[in-house]
């Protein structure tokens, strides 16, 4: 099929996560598509709470080196008191809701108390084949509806060239008629000019994290007091052929057929540590610059722009899973059906999907996508809609490379190397120590101290460590060694300062990270402790985490040993690259070779800690000990095949104790299990993940992105893997994927990948690099090396056999297993090479 992916719905949206998410990096928006009473929620990537602070607890340096004594003396449950009521830090400051734009349409009169009328209005001229769709080949969306005699449309886009977001409203065989005006949950004040409505305002001074329940729960400075963000909008009737008139609370538009609406926003955030201006009038300024510039382009220009600029990535690459089964429901219907209904076609709308989100939420100069991207009607956000760092940022990203959108990985680069400038203070006033550290929160402050609340979450010192890998990622997929030299050195050296000051000897020579934590999760350290729990609960008694048999607390878990394994041994790497050998800690060979080692446990599971400690939670969401087999590669098959056997056994463990097999816990799951080649357990996660979305994906009443992004992710596991010394081709497709076609997919050394299968076999692959070089393909146990010229390609069959050498071939000719890409305009196929850029 042609590729035509869209998200559609029947029905406006009512909640948060049914309305269709546009955005263009920092500006964006959710449609909820009413026919009457529009309101489409606007957020501004860098609109935060609170203002750069210091949220450092001196008690952690005061009792730090009594916690690693209790800890590494085996006294973990007063270890882990002593962190929980003497070390803990503060919560992060919020992600903001900037405001509202509100499009009233059929009505010109009063338009005071529209949210209780909304109602009323539609049912008392009701609307008839109505639809709203997000077509994710051009990134519009569309509601269409008719209403009496009158066909009624609108285009909304979110325009990264001219920073604004447009809305275009038509009507057809009658009159447009609507009233607009902005609202903010924030401070502010608004004010109307010819055409146009304005408000400026200013975030909270501080937000307070929607559990536990601290009251005031949202804080406001006085205006000379405060310094927290300044935020201004605009939204201007740029062209209509109706009146335009206002009255003191909105503007209207009457008599019209057609009307454009463009709306830009801005705050006063200027960059990581730099000075605010806090002017929120000429922040109006250069709100209503941006749209006078917009509107000096025709309609059709901009939304070109707007188009080009987006396919010009998600243009790269393309997927067709076969003939659609369901594609005639709405979004919502079709992910409820996908548990009993086979459907890979929706899965590769799920791929594409995923590319969409992020290229909306991340480009080059913007935040990084957070909890929720960009997009948040919350005050109040779940977690705050911040970055936490023990899985849910990192798995925003997981698919960025693989997936052909290596420039809209930078934000997280960006956020790791402010990290690491702000982690230098936490990593000196909190340990006494060298190099950075960041923990288990961060916000746009770049917060990088202990969270608070309970050590099994806050107390982790390697989340930065973790965000640190997509660097080295990013490097490896696109092998830039200039980003090597600027980016990746400098942070992994300073992150390895702190590893090695942070390391601790133990009797049995052995290096450990205490006090350490298994993210989130606890464990019974006493020998009888799971016996006596089972009895109190088949007694009827509750269990409870705070028994003194319980910790979070060890000497060293899983994770943190993955974490320095890979960070040390990358950076010793890096510096054999660049020739920097001669600027290594002498410490580092001694600590990397004689870290604890991985073990196996009792029940041939990998340990998840250093002793083989009994769960509290055998179910638990968290799978932190194998980060070792995804994302990382510590553990793989070929390079330690039997702790990647034990690795197996924990997650099927973890399985068949009930781990939560949807949303971002199942897309974890279905990463590992690609890895694990088991095709069969990904494909029933698949069907699991499908359940509890709202139409737009998010996961219901907690609005978490990192599912789909993480769904997404998965799904290029387990098409291509390239982590374990070859590309290995469709490692763990279920097979209800019988024919496939993929185009524009990334592997590990700068290799771009295409292939196409039938009747679940191979049918033929192209491998193109930039640069010369050499590369090993997989494919079902077979194994072939090739070698790519600079420019060039290598064609080969299902059998892996064909052009090895990659002779060089004049630009446009076809190949063996050359592959047909629909075009846009007529949807016939033409031949052509994976590189063609005409995918549309």
């Amino acid at each position: 099929m042609a590729e035509g992916y869209r998200l559609f719905e029947n029905k406006p949206a009512e909640l948060f996560e049914d309305a269709h998410l546009l955005g263009n990096g920092s500006l964006g928006a959710s449609v909820f598509g009413d026919p009457s009473y529009e309101a489409i929620l606007i957020n501004h990537d860098t609109l935060w709470s609170g203002q750069e602070a210091e949220k450092i607890n001196p008690g952690t340096l005061e009792n730090f080196q009594e916690a690693r004594r209790l800890t590494m003396g085996g006294q973990l449950k007063e270890a882990n008191n002593l962190i929980n009521d003497r070390m803990l830090g503060y919560w992060s400051e919020s992600y903001m809701p900037l405001g509202w734009l509100h499009l009233t349409v059929g009505q010109s009169g009063d338009q005071r108390n529209m949210p209780q009328r909304r109602t009323l209005l539609n049912e008392l001229d009701p609307c008839r084949d109505y639809r709203r769709e997000l077509a994710l080949d051009d990134a519009v969306e569309r509601i269409t509806y008719a209403r009496g005699q009158t066909a009624h449309a609108r285009e909304i886009f979110a325009s990264r060239p001219d920073n604004v977001l447009a809305v275009r409203l038509t009507a057809k065989g009658g009159r447009l008629d609507f009233a607009m005006s902005l609202s903010s949950p924030l401070r502010h004040e608004q004010r109307l000019a010819d055409g146009e409505a304005s408000i400026t305002g200013r975030a909270p001074d501080r937000v307070e994290p929607y559990r536990p329940y601290f009251h005031p729960r949202v804080v406001y400075r006085a205006d000379e007091d405060s310094g927290s963000v300044r935020f201004a909008c605009v939204a201007r009737v740029v062209s209509t052929d109706g009146a335009v008139s206002r009255d003191a609370m909105r503007v209207y538009v009457t008599g019209a057929t057609e009307a454009v609406v463009l709306l830009a926003a801005a705050t006063d955030y200027a960059g990581y540590r730099n000075r605010r201006g806090r002017d929120t009038e000429a922040l109006a300024r250069e709100c209503a610059a941006i749209v006078g510039a917009a509107a000096a382009k025709p309609y059709q220009s901009l939304l070109a722009d707007h188009v080009g600029d987006y396919r010009g990535l998600y243009g790269r690459f393309f997927i067709d899973l076969g003939e659609p089964i369901t594609d005639a429901l709405p979004t919502s219907e079709r992910l409820e059906r996908f548990a009993s209904v086979e459907d890979p076609a929706l899965l590769a709308a799920v791929a594409q999907y995923s590319r969409y989100l992020l290229i909306a939420s991340s480009r080059p100069g913007t935040q990084a996508a957070n909890l929720q991207g960009i997009w948040n009607e919350s005050l109040q956000p779940p977690w705050a809609s911040n970055y936490t760092t023990n899985i849910n940022a990192q798995m925003n990203y997981w698919g960025a490379e693989p997936y052909n959108l290596s420039e809209c990985h930078l934000p997280m680069s960006d956020l790791v190397r402010e990290l690491s400038d702000s982690g230098r203070l936490a990593a000196k006033k909190m340990y006494g120590m060298n190099g950075w550290v960041a923990h288990h929160n961060a916000d746009l402050w770049r917060m990088a101290g202990v969270a608070g609340e309970d050590a099994s979450w806050a107390w982790w010192p390697f989340g930065g460590f973790w965000l640190a890998q997509h660097l080295w990622t990013h490097y490896d997929y696109t092998r830039d060694e200039n980003y090597l030299r600027d980016v990746v050195w400098p942070v992994y050296k300073e992150a390895a300062a702190f590893l090695l000051d942070f390391a601790v000897k133990g009797e049995d020579g052995f290096y450990y990270t205490a006090p350490s934590t298994s993210p989130e999760n606890k464990f019974f350290y006493k020998d009888g402790s799971i016996r006596a729990v089972l009895g109190e609960v088949r007694s009827g008694n509750r269990f409870s985490a705070s028994r003194d048999d319980v910790s979070a607390i060890c000497r060293a878990s899983t994770m943190d040993l993955a974490i320095a394994r890979e960070l040390l041994g990358r950076l010793r790497e890096a510096a054999g690259l660049l020739g920097l050998e001669a600027e290594l800690d002498p410490r580092l060979p001694e600590v990397l070779e004689n870290l604890c080692p991985f073990q196996i446990g009792k029940h041939g599971q990998l340990q998840e800690w250093d002793r083989d400690y009994e769960e509290c939670t055998p179910g638990m969401s968290h799978v932190s000990h194998l980060y070792a087999v995804y994302p990382s590669s510590v553990i793989s098959a070929s390079s330690s095949p039997e702790l990647f056997d034990a690795a197996r056994a924990s997650m099927q463990r973890r399985m068949q104790h009930g781990g939560h097999n949807g949303h971002w816990p199942g897309a974890w799951y279905a990463s590992l299990n690609a890895r694990f080649r088991d095709d069969a357990a990904c494909n029933g996660l698949m069907r699991e993940m499908a359940q509890g979305l709202g139409a737009n994906m998010l996961v219901r009443r907690v609005w978490q992105i990192d599912a789909i992004f993480g769904w997404g992710a998965a799904i290029a596991e387990m098409l291509l893997q390239s982590h374990d010394g070859a590309i290995e081709l469709l490692p763990a497709i279920p097979r209800s994927w019988r024919r496939g076609r993929v185009l524009g997919m990334k592997a590990r050394g700068g290799f771009t990948v295409g292939m196409e299968w039938a009747d679940n076999r191979l049918s033929g692959a192209v491998i193109e690099s930039a640069r010369a070089a050499e590369c090993a393909v997989r494919y079902r146990g077979k194994e072939v090396a090739i070698s790519v010229p600079a420019g060039g390609k290598v064609a080969l069959d299902g059998d892996l056999a064909g052009d090895l050498a990659g002779a060089s071939r004049p630009a446009g000719q076809l190949y063996s297993c050359s592959i047909g890409i629909p075009t846009a305009n007529c949807g016939r196929t033409e031949e052509t090479s994976i590189t063609d850029s005409r995918l549309w």
